[in-house]
């Protein structure tokens, strides 16, 4: 009977977006597996949703026998999947907990099972976190982590058409909100924002179907509602963008729309939090309300050669600091460094 092929380094998660997943596993030599049942999505499936996931992942994991297993959370029972995997398999298990896996940005369910996740973390080989208050928590809890963010990617040679018309010869300036409808995420502000700028074209990405009740209304006339953009439209939303805004109500949060920004060249408007400002030090930083966005966003339309500027001095940080991290998270996955 032939051997199956054996993987060193799987990094696997449930989700619908597996952008980062990939890029992860790109950069440490390894294979990703997103797992996500489309047909069970709604949420009063979840429970059968993740019984499919748990199936697939189970057999990923018994076909490819990886060395080492990198789980995403939320959720957190795929990291219980990878953890009771490196104990048969006597393989290392790392967990990649987002913000959300602590139970912060709306997430609930999360919060309830902080006793779960403090279990893998103990019995984990490392945590990759989004900013050094999670390094806190993970290493109060007996774990060791490392501050892991989006790596670089040039996300300027997309010719895909732009997701919604754009009149010929068109000179306003376009915002592009990157928008999930998330409960971390403040949209009312940047309606208001907008309806204080009308000057500007305001492109707000995501389903607006999973908008609170009531925000998007009374939304100006110079607001547009993309609906979700896949990745070669959304690519050419942020060509076409004069500004991005990342914003965030979660000071623990760093929004990857920050990342894509900067790898796309473009000025970057964001929530003015100490876990947003290091990463982004050539970002322009506003507060979550309307007025302080709308500022923000003027002070950057207002002269837009100079944030055009900083634009490639912002990339290369992101370059430098990934580099750095990426050292540090080989490190904490077998203690030697890998190609990129």
């Amino acid at each position: 009977m032939a051997t199956a092929q054996r993987r060193d380094v799987l990094v696997v998660g449930w989700t619908r977006r597996g952008d980062r997943l990939v890029e992860l596993a790109e950069e440490i030599g390894g294979e990703a597996r997103v797992i996500f049942t489309p047909r069970l999505a709604a949420r009063p499936l979840i429970p059968l949703r993740y019984l499919a996931c748990a199936a697939l992942m189970i057999a990923h994991l018994a076909r490819e026998r990886p060395r080492i297993v990198v789980v995403v959370n939320p959720p957190l029972w795929p990291g219980v999947i990878g953890w009771l995997y490196a104990r048969l398999a006597r393989a290392r298990f790392l967990l990649d907990s987002h913000p959300g896996g602590f139970g912060a940005q709306g997430h609930t369910l999360e919060q309830r099972f902080q006793w779960l996740h403090r279990f893998l973390v103990e019995r984990s080989d490392g945590v990759l976190v989004a900013s050094p208050p999670w390094v806190d928590v993970v290493e109060s809890w007996g774990g060791r982590a490392r501050v892991v963010h989006e790596p670089p990617r040039d996300r300027a040679v997309s010719e895909s058409p732009l997701p919604v018309p754009t009149a010929e010869g068109a000179t306003r300036p376009v915002v592009l909100f990157v928008c999930i409808f998330a409960p971390d995420e403040p949209i009312a502000d940047v309606v208001e924002a907008a309806r204080a700028r009308p000057d500007c074209d305001w492109w707000i990405t995501g389903d607006p179907s999973r908008a609170p009740a009531g925000v998007l209304s009374d939304a100006p006339p110079n607001v547009c509602l993309t609906g979700y953009l896949g990745p070669g439209e959304f690519d050419a939303a942020l060509r076409r963008a004069d500004v991005v805004l990342a914003l965030t109500t979660e000071p623990t949060s760093v929004m990857r729309a920050a990342f894509e920004a900067v790898d796309a060249r473009r000025p970057l408007v964001a929530s003015d939090f100490a876990a947003v400002t290091d990463p982004f030090p050539y970002a322009t930083p506003t507060a979550n309300d309307g007025a302080s966005i709308a500022r923000a966003v003027g002070s950057v339309v207002d002269d837009l050669e100079t944030a055009r500027a900083t634009t490639e001095l912002a990339h290369r940080h992101h370059v430098e600091r990934w580099d750095r991290q990426l050292a540090e998270l080989c490190e904490l996955i077998d203690g030697g460094d890998r190609a990129r």
